[in-house]
């Protein structure tokens, strides 16, 4: 009823569902959206994704279950991963045509190349993931956008909690992955994967030539801006997409052609926003809810200060 509540509130009349397909929900949704645009059913969509721990039972049966970390704490790809620590979310997208988003001089944070989803089938077992499934939906996504993979310098993945090889944190909701990549490209900066010290020994990283982030680096110069994310849910619903960075195109202003990066809506040329006017968002995380009001308050000391 959530999604019908929201469309309630809004005065929405294109189509309104909620997705329960595990962790891959959101992606899941964000791939029907970009389905009802393309086929004329809305002009513009919202896709929200939440993950609440409204009582203990469920993270009570994860422990049992050897699903959930026991010192509370992601160690993603590492030889150590224990499993995995909830995290609580709310957040959503606003997504139109790129046309109709240019056309309104709307912000547009990227620019989403395809979608896809399938379904393991008949795999191994109900918790084991299907890598071929996930291979071919991926392939299938690049090579129906008309895209190579080998231009791709950045691709987050699903963490499981599956099976023994690497179980990891799959309650992250993976609107956060979208929103955290779309500032990646924005910054052409691959931001780092925390607490992973000693790679997993069954994960052939060198072999495949991949490589787990430590530390911030450049975007590098023989990739295009463009990044993949993978997501799968308990069930086998499987779902890919494929972000590039949004488009810069060329506007008249007072007869000057001026190069406009639609991000945030800031020109780079011509009349560029005054600073006072730029907004950027700072995400803070905390223990305890006591932590968390000293670390706002450090932090509006910093920007009283102008840091």
């Amino acid at each position: 009823m959530i999604a019908n509540r929201i469309s309630y509130e809004l005065d929405l009349h294109g189509p309104s569902m909620v997705i329960k397909t595990g962790c891959s929900a959101s992606l899941v949704g964000l791939h029907e959206a970009c389905t009802a645009l393309r086929m004329g059913h809305c002009s513009a969509a919202i896709v929200a994704g939440t993950s609440l721990i409204t009582n203990p039972a469920t993270t009570a049966a994860m422990t049992r279950e050897g699903i959930v970390s026991p010192n509370g704490s992601c160690k993603t790809f590492d030889a150590d991963a224990d499993g995995f620590a909830r995290g609580e979310a709310i957040d959503a997208l606003y997504i139109k045509r790129l046309d109709d988003a240019m056309r309104d001089e709307n912000p547009v944070m990227g620019v989403i190349r395809n979608t896809g989803t399938n379904s393991d089938g008949k795999g191994s077992n109900l918790l084991q993931p299907n890598g071929i499934a996930h291979e071919l939906l991926m392939r299938d996504v690049y090579q129906n956008a008309g895209l190579s993979p080998n231009d791709t310098a950045f691709v987050e993945v699903e963490r499981s909690h599956r099976g023994n090889c690497c179980r990891q944190c799959f309650w992250r909701e993976r609107h956060l992955n979208r929103i955290s990549q779309t500032k990646s490209l924005e910054h052409e900066i691959i931001p780092p994967n925390i607490k992973f010290d000693t790679p997993n020994p069954k994960i052939p990283l060198h072999e495949k030539g991949l490589m787990i982030p430590t530390r911030a680096i450049a975007w590098p110069t023989d990739c295009v801006h463009r990044v993949s994310i993978n997501s799968f849910g308990i069930g086998g619903a499987n779902a890919h997409v494929i972000i590039d960075a949004p488009p810069k195109i060329e506007k008249e202003i007072n007869g000057t052609s001026t190069n406009r990066n639609l991000i945030d809506g800031a020109l780079t040329g011509g009349t560029p926003k005054k600073p006072e006017q730029q907004l950027s968002l700072l995400l803070l995380s905390a223990n305890t809810e006591h932590s968390l009001e000293r670390l706002v308050s450090a932090m509006l000391k910093l920007t009283q200060r102008g840091v």
